[in-house]
């Protein structure tokens, strides 16, 4: 059993806790902040889904989303393990996109989030997963050796009618949900992160993001 401690605690969500795992820091375990958490919010949620789509596909890798490495036991629950992205120059974990795009951007810094988003965007159709949440705290952005960007959705995977998505009626949600959302361009992911009050976000640093 792994003991999750407050030191190693990445971030808080309304939901859930991140703690850096202990024993793989490029990894992370998602634990529930009520251990009888069974709604479409848990983690228990997340974890049928995913073990639905190995089912039906073999497999479990993605191309816009972290990776997802199983489960293990905690001293505060069943926890699910993900990778840690973290940026590659530095190695600190990336930042959420919700708190990049409430900075100051230049010319250069805008044409490479317009790019990353647009790849996201396809990366996220290409993948074929039904998601609930792509609110950008849901989302990082990975700092490149190269100096480019990428965008890394961490969590908001799954739906609560899952099963009755087929392959073509996933893609249509997915296009659909993209456009109704603020990740639809640049300009309107910007203004929403700007309008949006950190304390609407329930989302709380820990130790780690602290520092």
């Amino acid at each position: 059993m792994i003991v999750l401690k407050e030191e190693n605690l990445l971030a808080a969500g309304g939901v859930r806790k991140v703690y850096v795992h202990s024993e793989t820091p490029n990894k992370c375990i998602k634990v529930d902040k009520l251990t009888d958490h069974l709604g479409e919010w848990g983690t228990a949620h997340e974890l049928e889904y995913y073990s639905y789509l190995e089912e039906k596909r073999g497999y479990l890798d993605f191309y816009a989303v972290a990776k997802f490495h199983g489960t293990v036991e905690t001293n505060q629950g069943k926890g699910a393990v993900f990778d840690l992205v973290r940026d590659e120059d530095t190695q600190e974990p990336s930042q959420t996109l919700y708190h990049v795009m409430c900075k100051f951007h230049s010319s250069k810094e805008r044409d490479m989030h317009k790019s990353a988003l647009r790849e996201f965007r396809r990366k996220l159709l290409k993948d074929r997963i039904l998601c609930r949440d792509l609110n950008p705290w849901n989302v990082v952005v990975q700092k490149k050796k190269d100096g480019n960007i990428q965008y890394v959705l961490i969590d908001g995977v799954g739906h609560g009618k899952y099963k009755k998505f087929g392959r073509f009626r996933i893609f249509v949600k997915m296009f659909r949900h993209l456009r109704r959302r603020n990740l639809k361009s640049y300009e309107l992911l910007k203004a929403y992160c700007l309008d949006t009050k950190f304390s609407d976000t329930r989302w709380t640093a820990g130790p780690i993001l602290r520092k």
